[in-house]
């Protein structure tokens, strides 16, 4: 029985402390459409999982988690926040390249990102960043250097959850 409530007291716990880390949900445009969220740990530090479209014809993934080193404090309400980590990327393109007939082809890379974002008194954030990714290309016939990611500029909206 006291394994149980111990137990039962350990879940709920842990289930708190996840719940209490700062979250937020939006969507990130720039050289894809995606979605993106992004889950605290702590004051300085947060994972962001983004997904979505690129192009015409393209797929892609990316998670990075990223630490903040520097909170200047520009405006009376609300918090700044400059941030840079690393992470990797998946994906794939060429799927719907009906007129230059190129192979589907797949890529996996490493992600850098450096940004600023706002997080407003109310439930908004906005943050501009830049996402480098390289890495491998790949398809049945052949391997190269992935390089198309490596100027990705983008802007930022998202639901900040738990902002008063």
């Amino acid at each position: 029985m006291k394994k149980l409530v111990l137990s039962i007291v350990m879940v709920v716990g842990f289930a708190a402390a996840v719940i209490a880390q700062p979250r937020a949900i939006g969507g990130r445009v720039g050289w894809a459409l995606e979605a993106s969220y992004q889950h605290g740990f702590g004051t300085s530090r947060f994972l962001e999982i983004d997904a979505g479209f690129y192009g015409f014809d393209g797929v892609q993934g990316a998670v990075v988690h990223d630490w903040i080193f520097a909170s200047p404090s520009w405006t009376p309400k609300g918090t700044w926040d400059w941030y840079a980590g690393v992470g990797g990327a998946v994906g794939g393109y060429g799927f719907l390249d009906i007129f230059e007939k190129r192979p589907n082809c797949g890529y996996v890379g490493v992600a850098g990102q450096i940004g600023l974002s706002y997080t407003f008194w109310f439930p908004l954030q906005l943050s501009a960043d830049f996402r480098p990714t390289i890495g491998t290309w790949f398809n049945r016939d052949q391997v190269g250097f992935y390089y198309l990611g490596a100027w990705d500029f983008a802007l930022s909206v998202r639901y900040a959850f738990g902002v008063r």
